[in-house]
């Protein structure tokens, strides 16, 4: 007999997946035991598009964050690499942060 309060015996449960199996298979996929072969559109083990730009993150005073800018501007000029500053914000004091993007390669000269 058990006293108030006092647990009783507990249940030994095999540990369980975080992530649950699929009970039902994908449209178009093959089921192979516990893994699922998904068609190549559906899967993500393919590669992600390569971005053509490039964007460069920095933080620095006013001040310098314009020269800077101006910097990167002559390395990568406008016309060949369509340089923008893509976003920026004020942060504490007198500092901003800003990211500069551009194309990875220039363009070809016409």
């Amino acid at each position: 007999m058990r006293r108030q309060g006092q647990a009783g015996p507990r249940s030994i449960r095999p540990p369980t997946s975080p992530h649950p199996q699929p009970s039902a298979s994908l449209p178009g996929s093959i089921s192979t035991g516990s893994v699922i072969a998904r068609p190549r559109h559906l899967r993500f083990d393919t590669p992600m598009p390569r971005d053509p730009y490039v964007r460069d993150k920095f933080t620095r005073e006013i001040q310098t964050a314009r020269q800077v800018a101006r910097d990167y501007l002559k390395r990568y000029p406008k016309d060949r690499y369509d340089t923008v500053v893509e976003s920026w914000a004020d942060i504490q004091c007198s500092n901003i942060e800003f990211v500069m993007k551009r194309l990875r390669e220039p363009k070809a000269k016409p």
